[in-house]
């Protein structure tokens, strides 16, 4: 499997301050095409954000990235602001929060030379970001940051928060949707995992390890996302991704051997006949070879129970006391030198970002 697109933040945090305000106003034009000056952001409400922040964090310690997360950490207390606020409804609100994170994804890196899939994967990766962050805002739980880096992930973790459940999330672009034939085959084995996700990436004796997949078809990608909500103090977020590794690979070989079996597995969804063997031929070229174009990018979020002290590694490591952690730690200078001594390299421009991907669109 090709594991090509990570995540990396960087970043002034004034420009995306004023930029946050940009964004959120040209949003709530959206919802509200009549352009009402009243719907716009106020310049109060970003004084209140610089405040905020500044009273609960060193500010000028967070990177680009990380202040944007916890941007949205913030969104549902601080739009309480507004008085309108119960007009939302939640497609305003998920359809507001897809179009935020969609344009404040602006750092994207890729090991390795750009190819015509890499950047069509993007698209497909920003729509699971978006949309995973919807459910997670829904449920009004704070998040940590996480770096994802191929198929291993650097995660940071959240210090306090008042739920117990971590959110491990893996999105897989598989197609482009333009191409018919492989996007019909995308959707139907979406739903044929979708009848043996829950079964098989937990047992029954495993309370609060919940598993759920939800299909994705915008931005010219196909793709899916499996979302595993765990007990964090129980399962790790190697496991879960080993976990989520294992039921690609037995779903393969458990119900695509024979198309008798495969064939019963979609009939409540698909009526006419499907070709098995392209499909199966589909889905071994897509997640499982070697060098295959399916991109996979995994977000681990991790919660921890009220009034528990969170441990740093960083603190731990040397025999040093371990230190509650703050709200979020941060990417230090040898870190970030690390990965560059790995050959990442780094799309820190919107501009030459958005100019990328317009001289390589989504295949047609």
């Amino acid at each position: 499997m090709d594991e090509g697109i990570s995540v990396l933040v960087s970043g002034p945090r004034q420009n995306l301050l004023e930029l946050f305000t940009v964004v959120v106003n040209s949003v709530f034009r959206e919802i509200s095409p009549d352009g009402d000056d009243e719907r716009d952001f106020p310049e109060a409400f970003k004084e209140q954000l610089q405040v905020y922040f500044n009273d609960t964090l060193d500010i000028q310690s967070l990177s680009e990235g990380l202040l944007s997360h916890l941007l949205v950490d913030r969104f549902t207390n601080l739009f309480q602001l507004y008085d309108d606020l119960n007009r939302f409804t939640f497609d305003d609100y998920s359809n507001f929060l897809r179009s935020y994170k969609r344009k404040m994804f602006v750092e994207v890196e890729l090991n390795g030379s750009a190819s015509q899939a890499d950047y069509d994967g993007i698209l497909g990766v920003i729509n699971g970001l978006g949309y995973s962050t919807c459910l997670l805002m829904n449920s009004y739980a704070d998040r940590g940051t996480v770096i994802p880096h191929g198929a291993s992930v650097i995660y940071l973790q959240a210090g306090h928060t008042a739920f117990v459940t971590s959110l491990v999330t893996a999105h897989f672009q598989l197609c482009a949707s333009s191409d018919v034939e492989e996007a019909r085959f995308a959707k139907i084995l979406f739903h044929a995992m979708r009848r043996k996700l829950p079964q098989q990436l937990r047992t029954v004796e495993q309370i609060g390890y919940t598993a759920r997949l939800n299909l994705w078809d915008e931005f010219g990608s196909v793709g899916f996302t499996i979302m595993v909500y765990t007990q964090p103090t129980k399962f790790n977020t190697e496991h879960v991704d080993s976990r989520i590794t294992t039921f690609i690979r037995s779903f393969y070989d458990k119900y695509l051997k024979t198309g008798e079996i495969f064939q019963k597995l979609v009939a409540p969804y698909v009526k006419e006949k499907v070709d098995f063997f392209r499909c199966k031929q589909f889905y071994a070229g897509t997640l499982l070879e070697k060098g295959s174009k399916c991109r996979k990018l995994s977000i681990h979020i991790r919660g921890f129970p009220p009034g528990s002290q969170a441990k740093s590694s960083e603190d731990t490591e040397g025999g040093g006391d371990a230190k509650p952690l703050l709200q979020y730690q941060t990417i230090g200078k040898q870190k970030l030198e690390e990965l560059e001594k790995k050959g990442i390299q780094i799309i820190d421009n919107l501009d030459r970002f958005k100019r990328n991907l317009s001289l390589r669109p989504a295949a047609n």
